[in-house]
């Protein structure tokens, strides 16, 4: 058909003479008869149309009805349980109706397309199944009630059957949307995606079953609790815990000791009564424990509990690791492969992406015409205006720069308005609330009358075809709306009125950029919204169908409260209580598959969701693959040098004459230099030595000199040095400056390209034949031994030499000495009598004085880890403790002789190597002065808000000192410095996010959140008096706990106040309480309280603004400064293929080659036998197979205690340990005689292996011993190490570690900056709040 459209509307059309139009008929008419037809009549493709609209519209019918049908929602109407019936068997009967049509057209089981075959119908045919049941469930149920007569039993948990019909909202979304690549492409994409993602996930389960593993047998039971004395452990009591309830440990065991009037003990509580969360008395248990305090939520008060129970370094160990390498390493690694998996997918889908429409010209507002004054841009929408001067003068008007102004001040002080209004709770609020109503309408009215006018200037068409123009009307239309006294008073389009300050971006262009570069792309972050919201509907349905029969539970009451409560899960903030109440409500037999659903879906959302944000961000921060290219091409064509002066220097530019400048005269090819002063320019000048007339004689001399530990000979340093002037200094620099350069590139490149002069220029002028003065240079040597030594040698041959392999040597000459290669051997034996080349390397980043202050800042800051204002006494004080003194002493004295020493090397300011050049240096001069200042002070007290704790203050940042002395830290503050631009427009953004949304909650909540603290009251006139209030004790649920006869309580005034962490009443306070929820904190607190003082439409307020302000603008961060740190290390402009090229070279180097002996000789039959039974798959599986079986034993801890509970499976646990090492020492003897020792011995592996294999017997032979405490906790130790050799026997598993190690080096100096600021943030902590101690665990 395409080929018969195009020919019938070619335009060759015209008439044409007869015997032509004859032909051309006959051709027409044969073509449109071989021309294929439909295969069905237009009725029938008419009734395909229709039946395939009606089973969209079933689809989302039956989505309704799966979310209405919960029996809270049908007992606020009854009848809606008819019309659910009713609608679930018409659903039903539409797709029985279109299975049938889709089994009569493709078969059931004819060919791969067919009904039962393809995957896609397979799916359709499971949810019309789940329909069918649904409904047989329906009317079952119904007939229970209609016939009670037959005594039918109907259980509740029936109604889970129909959890699967949510998925039937996939199919509505499927049927709308189509992908336009090929299905073999969508497979590879798959393919490769899901592959890479196993990796992560199989990288992941790794840690956190070796943190289960570890948990089970570090901490097993912690079910000691403080208790009066004569507590039944079976039969716990509220009355009978400690206030707050705190575990404990047995006397001299390192944990909490409790008080003299309690005791210590083992209480025998159920997983429900202990709440799951913190348990590791086996390995579920625990591996719950490790993914829940993975996620940071709740962690810290396990870490107490373990902290109360054991030895404090158990714990501390434990837990700093766990959330290191789960909650911040592994994390960033699914960051990193969604993002580079979303990468590859925009590749393959940027045609889907962009626009395939032809631009048109309301894209554009100005173009370009030509005229007879010649060129000049014109106003698109100049010939769509009306003809007439009238428009022509408005359009001046609104276009030009006073009216743009004008309206963005009206537009800020219309904000600056609204943010004054205070809410008193007393009767002037209402008076107040109308003056700024009839404010309001003034306001609405301005901007109403500019969109008017811009109507009438631009023409309704070429108006509306902007999208900010678009913007402007609709907030003028929803305000105007606003303005009605009515609908103001409902604040149901107080949205419109609030979002006018979003215009104020057009007054920052640079800003306008930023925006519309993240959101402009607006298929990407918008699909991307769009799907998280279809995966909470269908979770929130499926949960909801699930738990809205569990009584006592109601969080899946009806569908808003399971949106929120599956959108709470999302943002991690409390999701450990909602898991953890349902799970209690739950009864034994489901615990295990509830956990594992709300932990499949937090890892989902978490894990994957929030990685797409961060990928979608990143790549709308990055360019088009083909501007990439063009960039590349571009950076290769130029070859400029930044010439600006640093800003210490820039001063000498506007004193021309005094001190005297230095123009370098310029040269061919040579780049362009700014004025710089004449003593700047000596590090670079330097004498030549005048060459002697023999060039042997002249080059042994050099080789002398060199080889000798002595200087220049008494006749060369004699000899007379004179430094040339103007012209001919400037030559002589330059000249010096590019020899310098080439020796360089000759010395640390492999090529074989010469050289005539290796040392600083020998070269002398054109003058020095003719008498003029000639001078000679104290070469100053640069060795190699400060540059990376290992990473230059390696390219070097045995004798030093830079030719290549296949390189022929050059026939030497007689008396021909090989300079170059002398001072090759000369380095590299420099280099290898070091100890290590790493170590080497690594002390080579600074010199000895600054390690030496590197160290001595150090011990002051351990030093300052012991001050303390407890005991009150004052005795860690540092004016009271004399050994606190002396390492603040120490620390004076010795920066003291380092500042100046570098003030009489380098110079204080104006010299190139100065003291004080950047920020860091005069954070230096600042630590120092306020540490000499407090130090020679010494105050006895210290007040409050006084000039000495300002002091100390100051005094804190003494670990920030580092940042200025490791060039490595303090190039992580320039990376993170150079994005500063970009994070501070993200600043912006999301403080024109909170000011908006803080400005609609004062208008929406403000005034009305105070209460009165007893829930019982609900009249301000009523709140006098006094009241008891519960004590929290427990988490653990104990009999009493919700019994106010038997709960601890005290009593306490009734008040009528605001909520006592946030309220609206005005604009401060509301972005105060919107910052807190930015970080994902209290924001449920927050939507608790409005949602029972103001109702739901509150609620959808505070959603909003978290999932905006959270999960988009809080990403936002993450990929500037991704993108940031991508710019600065030159991988920006790297497209996808060269940047995944990029990293296969950084993994090829991590890759250690296999060290594999060759096979025996044929002769030896045995030894051949056991090599190809070693080496084979199945041999290597198997072994693999039993170190997963051998960790299994550690399901259950292994200490005298577990042994008295249940000594037969801790025994049987231990035989099969026994058994599997009994193997492992057969597999490494079959290795041994294979391989031979020599040959077993050279794998890394096989000698790990060896090592574990020897430790065993040590076990076995101390189970025989007493010790049985210290036995198995050698037992496990050995097995637990036999586990990690897991990771050598899966190569996925083998690069992901290393990868995982090599980043942790290279980020190891981001982790010292990081530890150095908590650093700094502790010690003034201590400072500021190390006296208060209120609130929850704040005293632990």
């Amino acid at each position: 058909m395409s080929e018969t459209s195009a020919m019938l509307s070619s335009p060759t059309w015209p008439p044409r003479p007869l015997c032509e139009w004859c032909e051309f008929t006959a051709l027409r008419t044969e073509i449109i008869s071989k021309t294929d037809l439909p295969k069905y009549p237009i009725p029938e493709l008419l009734h395909e149309r229709f039946l395939r609209d009606m089973v969209r519209i079933a689809c989302l019918l039956s989505m309704i009805s799966v979310c209405l049908h919960t029996p809270e929602t049908i007992k606020l109407w009854p009848p809606l349980n008819y019309f659910i019936l009713a609608n679930d068997v018409i659903v039903t009967l539409i797709f029985i109706i279109e299975a049938a049509v889709t089994a009569n057209q493709n078969g059931l089981t004819d060919n791969p397309n067919s009904y039962l075959r393809d995957r896609w119908y397979q799916f359709e045919f499971f949810l019309l199944i789940n329909h069918v049941l649904s409904c047989v469930i329906h009317v079952y149920e119904l007939c229970t009630l209609w016939f009670p007569s037959l005594h039918l039993a109907y259980y509740p948990w029936l109604g889970a059957l129909r959890s699967a019909r949510p998925f039937i909202f996939l199919r509505f979304i499927r049927s709308i949307v189509r992908f336009k690549l090929p299905k073999n492409r969508i497979k590879l994409i798959m393919k490769r995606s899901s592959q890479q993602i196993q990796n992560v996930t199989i990288f992941f389960m790794f840690f956190v079953f070796s943190y289960a593993i570890l948990g089970v047998q570090l901490f097993g039971r912690l079910n000691y609790h403080c208790v009066v004395p004569e507590t039944d452990p079976y039969n716990v009591t509220i009355r009978d815990l400690a206030i707050p309830d705190t575990m404990c440990s047995q006397p001299g065991a390192g944990g909490y000791e409790c008080p003299s009037n309690m005791v210590c003990m083992r209480l025998q509580l159920k997983p429900q009564e202990e709440g799951f969360y913190g348990q590791f008395s086996d390995f579920a248990s625990s591996l719950f424990t490790v993914y829940l305090a993975a996620s940071q939520e709740g962690w810290v008060y396990v870490l107490y509990d373990c902290l109360d129970s054991l030895p404090s370094f158990l714990a501390f160990f434990y837990f700093v690791t766990l959330i290191f390498f789960l909650a911040w390493l592994v994390k960033n690694v699914f960051i990193a492969v969604i993002t580079e998996t979303f990468a590859e997918i925009r590749v393959q889908f940027s045609e889907m992406w962009q626009t395939r429409e032809a631009t048109s010209d309301h894209v554009y507002t100005q173009k370009l015409e030509k005229d007879e004054d010649g060129w000049k841009l014109v106003e698109v929408d100049k010939y769509n205006r009306a003809h007439s001067n009238n428009s022509l003068f408005l359009h001046t008007i609104v276009t030009s720069l006073a009216f743009q102004t004008v309206m963005q001040l009206l537009i800020l002080a219309n904000a600056i308005f609204h943010a004054t209004f205070v809410f008193y709770h007393d009767e002037s609020d209402q008076i107040r609330k109308i003056w700024y109503y009839y404010v309001e309408v003034g306001f609405t009215v301005l901007f109403n009358t500019e969109v008017v006018i811009k109507i009438y200037a631009f023409g309704w068409k070429a108006y509306i075809a902007r999208g900010q123009h678009k913007f402007d009307c609709i907030l003028c239309v929803g305000s105007s709306l606003n303005a009605i006294w009515y609908l103001y008073e409902t604040n149901i389009f107080t949205y419109f009125q609030v979002f006018r300050i979003a215009r104020l971006i057009k007054a920052s262009p640079m800003l306008e950029d930023f925006v519309y570069k993240i959101f402009g792309p607006g298929k990407k972050l918008g699909g991307l919204v769009i799907f998280t919201g279809i995966l909470l509907i269908v979770t929130s349905a499926i949960s909801l169908q699930l738990f809205c029969y569990v009584p006592n539970l109601n969080k899946f009451t009806n569908f808003p409260v399971a949106f929120m409560s599956m959108f709470q899960i999302i943002t991690q903030e409390g999701w450990t209580d909602v898991v953890i109440e349902i799970l209690r409500a739950c009864n034994e037999q489901a615990v295990p598959f509830v956990a594992i659903y709300f932990v499949a879906y937090h890892l989902l959302v978490t894990l994957f969701v929030l990685s797409l944000f961060v990928a979608v961000i990143l790549d709308n921060l990055e360019m088009d693959e083909e501007l990439k290219k063009v960039k590349q091409l571009k950076a290769r064509e130029q070859d400029t040098i930044k010439t600006t002066l640093p800003m210490r220097l820039q001063i000498f530019n506007r004193f021309p004459t005094a001190p005297t400048m230095v123009t370098m005269k310029k040269v061919p090819s040579e780049f362009p230099l700014p004025k710089i002063r004449d003593s700047f320019t000596r590090q670079f000048a330097d004498e030549f030595v005048e060459p002697t007339e023999d060039p042997l004689i002249e080059i042994g001399f050099k080789v002398r000199s060199m080889l000798s530990k002595r200087g220049p000979s008494k006749e060369t340093r004699l000899q007379t040095r004179i430094r040339h002037v103007g012209h001919l200094s400037s030559k002589t620099i330059l000249n010096s400056m590019l020899n310098e350069s080439n020796r360089n590139r000759a010395l640390f490149s492999e090529s074989n390209q010469h050289l005539a002069s290796l040392t600083r220029s020998n070269t002398s002028s054109k003058h020095g034949k003719s008498g003029t003065l000639t001078t000679n240079s104290r070469s100053r040597t640069r060795g190699l031994a400060s540059l990376k030594g290992k990473n230059m040698v390696e390219g070097f041959k045995e004798n030093g030499d830079l030719r290549p392999e296949d390189t022929a040597r050059k026939v030497e000459k007689h008396g021909e000495i090989d300079f170059k290669a002398l001072q090759m051997k000369r380095a590299h034996a420099e280099i290898t009598r070091s100890f290590s080349p790493f170590f080497s390397d690594f002390l080579a980043i600074m010199t000895y004085l600054d390690w030496a202050m590197v160290l001595v800042t150090t011990l002051s800051c351990c030093s300052m880890l012991w001050e303390s204002p407890w005991p009150t006494t004052g005795e860690n004080l540092i004016f009271n403790n004399f050994y606190l003194q002396i390492a603040e002493y120490i620390f004076v004295l010795v920066m003291s002789f380092e500042l100046i020493v570098k003030c009489i090397a380098n110079g204080l300011f104006f010299t190139p190597k100065a003291l004080v050049t950047d920020v860091g240096d005069i954070l230096t001069i600042f630590i120092y002065i306020t540490s000499l200042i407090f130090l020679i002070w010494m105050p006895n007290h210290i007040e409050i808000n006084s000039w000495a704790q300002l002091l100390m203050i100051c005094r804190a940042m003494r670990p920030l000192r580092v940042y200025a002395l490791i060039p490595h830290i303090r190039r992580v503050v320039v990376e993170l410095c150079r994005g500063f631009r970009e994070i501070l427009l993200v600043t912006i953004l999301l403080v024109v996010l909170m000011f908006i949304f803080a400005s609609f909650g004062v208008q929406l909540v403000g005034g009305k959140l105070a209460s009165c603290n007893d829930p019982k009251i609900n009249d301000r006139e009523n709140c006098t008096g006094i009241y008891g209030v519960q004590l929290f004790v427990t988490r653990m649920e104990v009999f009493g706990k919700h019994d106010p006869s038997m709960h601890p309580s005290i009593w306490v005034p009734r008040v009528w106040t605001n909520p006592r962490n946030f309220n609206f009443d005005h604009i401060g306070n509301a972005m105060l309480a919107l910052f807190e929820t930015l970080s994902y904190k209290g924001w449920n607190v927050v939507r608790d309280i409005l949602y029972l003082r103001h109702g739901a439409w509150a609620v959808l307020f505070i959603h909003i603004y978290v999932f905006i302000g959270c999960m988009i603008g809080l990403t936002l961060f993450v990929g500037v400064v991704v993108a940031n740190y991508t710019e600065n290390r030159g991988t920006a402009l790297l497209t996808v293929d060269q940047r995944r090229w990029h990293d296969l070279k950084a993994r090829l180097k991590m890759a250690q080659p296999l060290h594999v002996p060759p096979k025996p000789p044929e002769s030896a039959k045995l030894r051949c036998y056991l090599y190809d039974l070693t080496t084979s798959r199945w041999f290597k599986q198997l072994f693999a197979a039993l170190v997963v079986l051998n960790s299994f034993t550690l399901v259950i801890p292994w200490n005298v205690m577990e042994e008295q509970d249940r000594k037969k499976l801790l025994l049987s646990l231990t035989v099969i340990s026994a058994i599997c090492n009994v193997l492992f020492t057969l597999e490494c003897l079959l290795k041994m005689i294979a391989f031979t020792i020599s040959g077993f011995w050279q794998s890394r592996r096989n000698r790990i292996d060896m090592i574990i294999t020897i430790l065993v017997p040590a076990y076995f032979a101390g189970g025989i011993t007493e010790w049985k405490r210290l036995t198995y906790t050698y037992g496990y130790l050995v097995v637990i190490l036999r586990f990690f050799t897991i990771a050598g026997r899966k190569s996925t598993l083998k690069m992901l570690m290393l990868t995982v190690v090599m980043s942790m080096v290279r980020s190891s100096f981001i982790i010292a900056a990081m530890f150095l600021l908590v650093l700094f943030y502790a010690n003034a902590g201590v400072v500021l709040f190390g006296m208060v101690k209120y609130g929850q665990a704040v005293g632990k």
